[in-house]
C-alpha cells in the first residue's frame, strides 16, 4: 500500500466508520466470541490452512495485514473459496489493496464492510 496519500486513507476510514453505524445491535451479535476489527492490507489467495474439519483442500482468500499476518476471510460464515469474490456489487480479487471492517471469530474474519483502495492514489 505504498504511495497512498494520507487523505485517501482518511477518506476510506470515514467510509468504514459510516459502515459501523449499520452494524447489528449488541442483542443480535454474540459479543462473547466476536470482536470487530479494522483491517488494512492486501487480498491474497492461498492454500487452505486446514482450519475446517474435515480439512478441505483448495485455495481461499485471506487479508495480508500491514504487519504481514494472513487472516482467512468469510462471508456469511463461509470461507471464500474463489480467488475472486463479490460483495455489495463490487468485485474483489487477489492482489487488491483493501480497508475493511470484520467480525473476528477465532482465526477467521467475517467481512462486514470492505472497500478496495484505488491503485496509485499517491499525491506525489
Amino acid at each position: 500500500m505504498k504511495g497512498i496519500s494520507e487523505k485517501t486513507v482518511v477518506t476510506y476510514f470515514i467510509m468504514l466508520f459510516i459502515c459501523l453505524l449499520f452494524l447489528p445491535t449488541a442483542g443480535a451479535v454474540d459479543n462473547e466470541t466476536a470482536r470487530y476489527q479494522f483491517a488494512a492490507g492486501k487480498l491474497v489467495c492461498d492454500a487452505n490452512p486446514c482450519i475446517t474439519d474435515p480439512c478441505l483442500p483448495g485455495m481461499i482468500m485471506f487479508i495480508k495485514r500491514l504487519n504481514g499476518n494472513l487472516q482467512p476471510l468469510t462471508i456469511d460464515g463461509s470461507l471464500l473459496w474463489d480467488c475472486v469474490f463479490e460483495w455489495k456489487r463490487s468485485t474483489f480479487e487477489d492482489g487488491d489493496d483493501v480497508l475493511l471492517i470484520g467480525q473476528e471469530f477465532g482465526a477467521e474474519l467475517e467481512i462486514i464492510c470492505i472497500y478496495a483502495l484505488p491503485p496509485n492514489t499517491s499525491n506525489h
